[in-house]
């Protein structure tokens, strides 16, 4: 019943096969499309997220630098003014470092700068700081750490040592 060409010309039953292999291809490629783009917007959302945290942290300390600059240049008597400070340890589980600097910050108005930098996150963030008080460009990392004017500068320190 084969014929005289025997099964090799028969190709009835392929298309069936054929199908379920191409479906199987191109529903394995939009998986992997759709994963690999769900991976990129996560990424996204977590350099953004550090980043706001970070700003958030910045203007925190802007503002407890600013109260020790204030402390210092109302007190009559030359002295040392410390401020212990807590902030979060990580943002967007990865370590930063507060660091003080002299720069303007990109503003034509400001005399100093904060900046938070968090290597792992590849995020950098620079809040203004108004202050008359010279600052130390020294940094410290997240968390716990102290805001000291020691009569000459302002500088950070980690922990509360």
């Amino acid at each position: 019943m084969t014929g005289p060409r025997g099964l090799r010309g028969d190709d009835r039953g392929v298309s069936v096969a054929l199908s379920h292999v191409l479906t199987m291809g191109i529903t394995a490629v939009l998986i992997a499309g759709l994963l690999m783009g769900a991976s990129a917007m996560l990424d996204g959302q977590s350099e953004r997220g550090a980043e706001r945290s970070l700003e958030t942290i910045g203007e925190r300390v802007a503002s407890e630098v600013a109260s020790v600059d204030r402390l210092a240049r109302e007190d009559p008597r030359p002295g040392t003014v410390e401020l212990r400070v807590d902030h979060p340890d990580e943002v967007s589980g990865r370590t930063y470092s507060v660091g003080l600097s002299e720069s303007d910050c990109g503003t034509l108005i400001q005399s100093a700068c904060v900046v938070l930098s968090a290597p792992g996150a590849r995020t950098t963030v620079q809040v203004p700081l108004a202050i008359d008080t010279s600052i130390a460009s020294e940094s410290a990392q997240g968390g716990e750490m102290r805001i000291i004017y020691d009569g000459n500068e302002i500088r950070l320190e980690s922990g509360y040592g």
